[in-house]
């Protein structure tokens, strides 16, 4: 039963009737729609079933986390595309407001997950995490900063590299610290 919800969720949900290609209405206003049972849902019962298979089957138990982690990402992309082009999402082109908000979100998705993956201590999340981040700088990199000028561009290379060193203090602290011993104190030398 959960491998016949796994392939619909895969086949139609993030394949074939995904609706950033599909033009179908997904209602209402963004974040309170059918966007968020349709792809956070399926996240939350493939992180359970990935739970319940921890100890039996640890390369299917990361299947399914990564499968509810797809879920995780897709859904605030697609809520940022309703935001600018209302309930049926293939209408129209990619604004700049638009194109800087998919960076807002794939960075506060990524934060989000490396949170979650820190505190549950599962790496398949975390990785999951620095891959969206990669995305995100690189599509900063290659994309936006080329749509903004002056100081705009400026502030958006500051957020960034402010962001990322952000990261690397958290991996440094509380991933790659984590079970160490804390250093001794140097000893002072006699006076």
């Amino acid at each position: 039963l959960l491998a016949a919800a796994v392939a619909r969720f895969v086949l139609f949900d993030l394949g074939l009737f995904n609706p950033a290609w599909r033009p179908q209405a997904v209602g209402g206003p963004p974040l309170v729609n059918l966007l968020a049972p349709a792809y956070l849902l399926p996240a939350a019962a493939l992180a359970l079933a990935a739970a319940a298979e921890r100890g039996r089957a640890a390369r299917l138990a990361d299947a399914w986390k990564g499968l509810a982690v797809a879920g995780v990402i897709s859904w605030p992309l697609l809520a940022v595309r309703q935001l600018f082009h209302g309930s049926i999402l293939p209408n129209g082109g990619l604004p700049t407001a638009e194109n800087l908000a998919y960076s807002a979100a794939g960075l506060l998705t990524a934060l989000a997950l490396l949170g979650w993956g820190t505190a549950r201590r599962d790496p398949v999340t975390r990785v999951a995490s620095l891959v969206l981040m990669l995305a995100t700088v690189a599509k900063v990199f290659l994309a936006d900063a080329s749509a903004l000028d002056g100081l705009a561009r400026i502030a958006s290379f500051l957020g960034l590299g402010v962001s990322l060193i952000g990261i690397s203090w958290f991996y440094t602290r509380h991933v790659f610290g984590r079970g160490r011993a804390a250093p001794a104190p140097a000893a002072t030398p006699p006076t």
